[in-house]
């Protein structure tokens, strides 16, 4: 259920994700208690793999603006610029433009089984990253509380590689308030990156809401720099568009 009216979000899953930014502030995260794994009932659904795409739509045509915490001069989109399936599962590829409308990256992506991958991001300036094994982006569940830990490795053009874990968590469901509307369906992932195994503290925490029938709806990234909140403040899903869009004349009508 979606209530379009600008508002708070409510407090959640605070404590796992205030594990890690105190980690973050010298304390490791060995000690930290995960809350207990528990059914969301609004996601709840049957046998199988979870139906992904009700979360996270990628028919080409969907398009996202991002607003941070610049306003309007601080605005993102990503839009699903091609789509292919198969009999092992979709792969699509999604693109984001800066506050101008120019092309920064794209991302290439597949479902399968339920779980959305990263398989490379593709750069504007021409450099291309690549993940082996495909990046774990969206395992979503509907029990709150379950966890992914993944070991990647990151791949350049030159074959120079990175390597770090990555452990994601479905860290809340249910309401969210944000810019753009009052989401009643909602899941949200907490991805923390772990680069080097002898320090157990992550570079950053992302925590990602996704809306039900809409898609993502908020990123917050919390480091040592401090914590910044970005919401979806326009949409495109099929043929019905949410707000207004914020780009003026570099919108497209892609």
């Amino acid at each position: 259920m979606i209530h379009a009216h600008p508002g708070r979000s409510r407090a959640c899953g605070a404590g796992w994700r205030g594990a890690l930014i105190g980690g973050l502030g010298l304390l490791g995260l060995g000690a930290a208690t995960p809350p207990a794994a528990t059914e969301a009932p609004s996601a709840v659904q049957g046998a199988g793999p979870f139906d992904a795409e009700a979360y996270y739509p990628l028919a080409p045509g969907n398009v996202w603006v991002w607003q941070g915490p610049g306003g309007a001069l601080d605005l993102r989109t990503r839009t699903i610029v091609g789509r292919v399936d198969g009999p092992d599962g979709i792969r699509a590829e999604v693109e984001s433009t800066d506050a101008s409308g120019k092309p920064t990256h794209r991302d290439l992506l597949a479902l399968r089984d339920g779980m959305i991958y990263r398989l490379a991001t593709l750069f504007a300036d021409g450099r291309k990253l690549s993940f082996e094994p495909p990046l774990v982006y969206a395992p979503f569940s509907a029990v709150v509380g379950e966890e992914h830990t993944i070991e990647t490795r990151e791949v350049d053009a030159s074959g120079a590689e990175r390597r770090y874990q990555r452990l994601i968590k479905i860290h809340d469901s249910g309401e969210i308030a944000t810019l753009l509307a009052t989401f009643g369906e909602t899941i949200a992932l907490a991805i923390a990156d772990y680069p080097d195994p002898k320090f157990p503290v992550p570079e950053r925490v992302v925590t990602i809401w996704f809306a039900r029938g809409f898609g993502p709806v908020r990123l917050q990234v919390e480091s040592l720099a401090g914590k910044v909140v970005e919401d979806v403040v326009y949409a495109r899903i099929g043929e019905r568009a949410w707000g207004t869009d914020p780009r003026g004349a570099n919108a497209s009508s892609k």
